[in-house]
């Protein structure tokens, strides 16, 4: 299975965003749970994306990270970054998918294209995680990868429980 995930996971910056944090760690373990995929790809570009790789981890399933390219992660909050240490150190595989870096923003997203087709295409089943405020960048991003009706696509609304399938 292929996990992507929005940039609208809950904060802990106060009571209430807490429990709703906590609810939405234990929506995504325990659709973990109930897939029970063998192994999972993830690009950890995001705190959706690290936080599910750290579940994989504490629940015993093979979780393979990829970076796109090197320095991809520059751009996380160090928050993500501290998370993404803890998810390479507990991941059962890391694949760099290109040495370059690349000289321009139009080279950095084909990199980032080819890691999200290798994941894609790799993989059974695709993921799609996201908060009930997703936005619409995400939702062209899951109708611009979920095409192969040969796989199965679950999205999960992790902060409601809501889990559909194609």
């Amino acid at each position: 299975m292929t996990i992507f995930g929005d940039n609208k996971f809950p904060s802990r910056a106060s009571k209430l965003s807490d429990i709703e944090y906590r609810l939405s760690l234990n929506n995504i373990a325990n659709f973990l749970i109930e897939t029970q995929p063998d192994r999972v790809y993830i690009i950890p570009d995001n705190e959706t994306t690290i936080l599910a790789a750290l579940c994989c981890h504490r629940l015993s399933i093979k979780a393979v990270l990829i970076s796109p390219f090197p320095g991809f992660f520059k751009g996380l909050n160090k928050r993500c970054k501290s998370l993404l240490m803890a998810a390479t150190e507990n991941s059962d595989n890391f694949i760099l998918m290109s040495e370059e870096v690349g000289n321009s923003k139009r080279d950095a997203l084909g990199h980032v294209k080819e890691a999200v087709d290798f994941a894609v295409k790799t993989s059974n089943a695709v993921a799609y995680l996201r908060n009930t405020k997703t936005n619409k960048q995400f939702e062209t991003f899951i109708e611009s990868t979920a095409k192969d009706e040969h796989k199965t696509y679950f999205d999960l609304t992790y902060n409601s429980r809501k889990i559909f399938t194609e």
